[in-house]
């Protein structure tokens, strides 16, 4: 019988690009994950990383070329991976229970940036009105909706007091109503109907109200809108948009990371 001679394999490479892990976790906003994602593919490049985007980390994906990790989400839990593996640098994302530590960054606390939304959302709306008529649209189910409403109200009035109209009719002002996101348009139209028929001129569109049919009818009614995400084209009656980003925060950071 033949004999044959028994060889050794050779050993599996190690990936050597250095290399950035983006961890998209469960419930994660969208909007901050997409700005998460354009801001790493950006910094990666400037700096020959590798980018690997995922849905789950585990200690065994921590190779030796991995340098950082962000992860975007308000469950994403990195303490345990960093504390295991203080040579790469962790960043979590929107995670209100996240601690920092000597490799852990944290950005972003999803409540305090809700009523930070809602407060410049208030102030815009009576800087940007003739006459202090102003109201807010906010979805009944929305999270943390009574902060919501309160910092709206409050940064109204830190710019207009009392909100007075010098013109009638003279309601008063700011107004704001709670109603489901999945509101028909018969009733949204009655709604906005009544804060018409006040003299509204700056609506607050909060949320999962602000969809498509819903923004193309406050068009057609002339009244001035502002809103939290950017809308699907470009409208004669957009003050504009009041949004939270990590970008200019994780650029900052940058430098120390690496």
């Amino acid at each position: 019988p033949e004999v044959l001679e028994e060889t050794e394999l050779p050993p599996t490479a190690l990936p050597t690009q250095p290399t950035v892990i983006l961890v998209i976790g469960e419930n994660a906003d969208q909007r901050v994950v997409s700005q998460t994602q354009a801001v790493l593919e950006l910094l990666t490049s400037e700096n020959d990383q590798a980018l690997d985007v995922q849905e789950s980390l585990s200690a065994e994906m921590l190779l030796p070329n991995v340098q950082i990790v962000v992860g975007v989400g308000p469950a994403l839990d990195l303490s345990v991976l960093a504390a295991g593996a203080p040579e790469i640098s962790f960043v979590v994302i929107g995670n209100p229970l996240a601690a920092s530590a000597p490799n852990l960054s944290v950005i972003g606390d999803p409540i305090i940036e809700a009523r930070r939304q809602a407060f410049m959302a208030g102030y815009l709306s009576a800087i940007a009105s003739d006459d202090n008529k102003i109201a807010a649209l906010i979805p009944s189910g929305a999270d943390n909706l009574d902060l919501v409403v309160e910092s709206y109200v409050i940064g109204a009035r830190f710019f207009c007091g009392n909100c007075r109209p010098q013109y009638p009719p003279y309601n008063p002002f700011p107004q704001w109503e709670t109603i489901p996101a999945d509101m028909g348009m018969g009733e949204f139209r009655s709604v906005v109907e009544n804060y018409l028929n006040i003299g509204v001129e700056i609506l607050y569109v909060h949320g999962e109200l602000a969809s498509a049919e819903k923004l193309t009818y406050l068009a057609e009614t002339g009244v001035s809108v502002i809103g939290d995400t950017i809308p699907d084209n470009a409208r004669n009656n957009w003050v504009g948009t009041i949004t939270t980003s990590p970008e200019r925060t994780l650029t900052e950071l940058w430098p120390d990371l690496m």
